[in-house]
């Protein structure tokens, strides 16, 4: 059975017929490309997978030049991109990534979405730049020689910022053009005052305004750092509290709390803090190595001047993770023309919800700039593919989660 999309966002399309008339009217706009960018966003939207997809080739468990993950096969490739998950512990198997990476291979980009077992244990960190530099390098060997791999990376949420990083050192400075972020962030103070508060400023030096966060996001931070806490008693217990309060947010965390020792009691009183001003002296009581790792992915204290390729920011007005400010601040932080935002209402964190008029337009427009700009980058040659057994990855990929 081939794709189609829900029929919720087949009626959308049809309210939205007189806005796509009028982007065809658009002076220098490709109707084809508008045709395409179309269909790119109701498919992205509708959310679903081709249940044909892996039967027919275009998804495979490969081990791309000694690297585990998916290769989803284009038709007629223009373009390669490399699909970074985000923090999820479905990590390359959730099903919305997997939906994404086919829409992107029925539109012309080879997508190698590999294993990253950090994100799949819920934490970013100092690797991570170099995990995505050489999953990179793996793409790369789907090129002809003498050609220069000019390669697209889509990153999701906290994701963004460890591909950015990765985008400002050789050689993947050299091969990254174009980073596509959806719901990334460029302060990581500022975001996390969000998860922990739920204030934000919507610019430089703005007064506070307060939204609407994931209640479970700072139980999620929480387990992200575990694994940098110095105490061993502390690591079980703050292990601890994370579960109980993923499983179950009114859960009674007292008497875990009543047994932290410094290092746990600093976390939990970043979490627990309501005050968005004290946020900072708060981060900087954590203890030294989750408060390295913290310093690492802060975009804000980075040269982002060296960052050469073009960033195409997708966020959601109402983001529950992150605000859309931060993609915000990320365009404005790197060089004059390289980035341009996108920020959609109907869109919360990583899903596209049913929407009117205006914001299926959005959508439309940030699928054009995408299939304008795979059009600028390098055509790879999958038969070049350095490609091992689907056997090989199954099992590299099972040891990787373990």
């Amino acid at each position: 059975m081939g794709y189609r999309p829900r029929m919720g966002w087949v009626a959308t399309a049809r309210r939205a017929f007189t806005g796509l008339t009028l982007l065809l009217a658009c002076g220098g706009c490709s109707p084809g490309r508008l045709i395409e960018s179309a269909r790119l966003g109701l498919e992205a939207a509708a959310g679903t997978t081709d249940p044909a997809a892996e039967a027919s080739g275009t998804r495979r468990q490969v081990m791309l030049a000694g690297q585990a993950g998916d290769l989803y096969q284009a038709a007629e490739p223009r373009a390669a991109l490399l699909l970074v998950p985000g923090v999820t512990p479905e990590g390359r198997d959730d099903p919305r990534l997997i939906a994404f990476a086919e829409v992107l291979a029925r539109h012309g980009f080879l997508v190698f979405a590999p294993e990253f077992p950090g994100l799949r244990t819920q934490r970013v960190g100092p690797d991570d730049p170099g995990a995505i530099a050489a999953a990179g390098e793996a793409l790369a060997s789907c090129y002809a020689p003498g050609v220069r791999p000019r390669f697209a990376v889509a990153a999701i949420s906290y994701a963004v910022a460890p591909v950015v990083i990765a985008a400002t050192i050789p050689p993947a400075q050299g091969r990254i053009a174009l980073i596509v972020g959806i719901g990334g962030y460029h302060d990581i103070v500022a975001a996390i005052t969000y998860l922990t508060t739920g204030y934000y400023r919507p610019g430089p030096g703005q007064p506070w305004r307060i939204g609407k966060p994931e209640p479970i996001a700072k139980w999620v931070f929480v387990r992200a750092s575990v694994a940098q806490v110095p105490e061993e008693h502390d690591r079980a217990l703050l292990d601890a509290i994370a579960h109980a309060k993923l499983a179950d947010p009114a859960a009674d965390i007292r008497s875990l709390e009543a047994g932290l020792g410094s290092g746990g009691r600093a976390i939990m009183a970043l979490v627990n803090n309501a005050d968005p001003d004290r946020v900072p002296a708060l981060i900087e009581a954590l203890p030294d190595p989750v408060r390295r790792d913290i310093a690492f992915l802060d975009l804000s204290q980075r040269p982002l001047q060296d960052v050469r390729a073009r960033l195409l920011l997708i966020h959601g007005r109402d983001d529950p993770l992150v605000p859309a400010s931060e993609s915000v601040a990320l365009a404005a932080a790197v060089p004059p023309g390289h980035a341009e935002v996108f920020v959609i209402g109907n869109l919360s964190h990583v899903e596209i919800r049913p929407g009117g008029v205006p914001d299926t337009l959005l959508m439309w427009r940030a699928a054009y700039r995408l299939l304008t700009l795979r059009d600028g980058l390098t055509v790879p040659d999958p038969t070049r593919c350095a490609l091992a057994d689907a056997g090989a990855a199954a099992s590299a990929s099972r040891e990787d989660r373990r």
